[in-house]
């Protein structure tokens, strides 16, 4: 008997863990309020009407797709790359990867490019000038750390 009230124990807190999780997790359609999409900061701060929104909305998804096939062959890249680790002489392979890796790079940097660009062509020259603005201020916060800093070094 006592063996099966410790399992019945159990198998309540697993039940109640499981509910408080779908709950919290799965009962929210989309994103957990306050966390929006840099699509939906664009379309903010350049107050975009309708039918520009719309556009957006499909320039926005276009680049999303392009961006997923980049990103996911640097990774194909950086897999085959480290996986060379253990052998020996190949100097030829690694550069070969390295500059597949430096052109997926250049890829994603022109992608990005041409996205802001089409952004801008259905601007209004209000818009134009504040979307300059929101992407020098990216461009100068790009190389400054977020979040908390690290830890402190400990001294030996």
């Amino acid at each position: 008997m006592k063996k099966n009230t410790i399992l019945y124990i159990l198998l309540a807190f697993l039940i109640i863990a499981n509910g408080f999780f779908l709950v919290n997790y799965l009962g929210r359609p989309g994103k957990p309020d306050g966390q929006k999409g840099p699509g939906d900061f664009i379309v903010k701060e350049l107050n975009f009407d309708v039918s520009q929104m719309e556009r957006f909305h499909l320039l926005n998804e276009d680049h999303r797709l392009k961006m997923k096939a980049v990103f996911e062959n640097e990774r194909h890249l950086k897999d085959e790359l480290f996986n060379k680790i253990s052998e020996k002489s190949m100097d030829e392979t690694i550069d070969s990867i390295t500059t597949l890796i430096g052109n997926n790079a250049k890829l994603k940097d022109v992608t990005t490019f041409y996205f802001f660009k089409n952004i801008e062509k259905i601007c209004n020259d209000q818009q134009k000038k504040q979307l300059d603005k929101l992407i020098n201020g990216a461009l100068r916060r790009e190389g400054r750390p977020s979040g908390n800093p690290p830890p402190p070094r400990k001294q030996h």
